[in-house]
């Protein structure tokens, strides 16, 4: 059971060198003006029985609530996290779709609350809170000129 459920579309924007690329392959689904981002568990996303690693869903996470920060409603053009706080609450396993959305709670100038739930087969698995900051236009700016130094001929988000 590898199929992508029916709306998804394979998440574009993230260079092959980025740790994203690294730990997908990610889908998404727009929903209301927001992204609904989804993967399929593989054996890399796994630890030995199984099951979904802690750090995969953290990771997940903390890509989802920033992803919804750049490609949102009120979209920004870059953040760091901050603050991420982790619970999980039930399993999944090697071949479940995962689903992740996000839902900013307040966002102001240079800080952002956001709170990110996933699923699997309508099940909640894990909830995490995040504080993000909003970087400036200037900060965003030397972000990518340093992701372009690291990185010549990368393209994609600042996230």
């Amino acid at each position: 059971m590898n199929e992508i459920p029916a709306g998804f579309a394979p998440l574009q924007n993230h260079n092959a060198h980025s740790f994203i690329a690294h730990i997908g392959p990610f889908y998404e689904r727009r929903e209301n003006d927001s992204p609904c981002v989804g993967v399929r568990i593989a054996a890399q996303h796994c630890n030995p029985f199984g099951e979904v690693h802690g750090g995969f869903v953290a990771a997940m996470f903390d890509f989802v609530g920033a992803y919804t920060m750049l490609r949102g409603p009120d979209p920004t053009p870059s953040v760091v996290t901050v603050q991420q706080t982790t619970q999980l609450i039930a399993g999944a396993r090697l071949g479940n779709w995962i689903e992740g959305r996000a839902t900013i709670h307040r966002k102001g100038r240079t800080i952002a609350h956001v709170g990110c739930d996933l699923k699997t087969g309508g099940q909640l698995i894990a909830h995490a809170e995040f504080v993000f900051r909003v970087l400036s236009g200037e900060g965003t700016a030397a972000r990518i000129a340093r992701r372009a130094a690291l990185n010549p001929g990368a393209t994609g988000d600042a996230a």
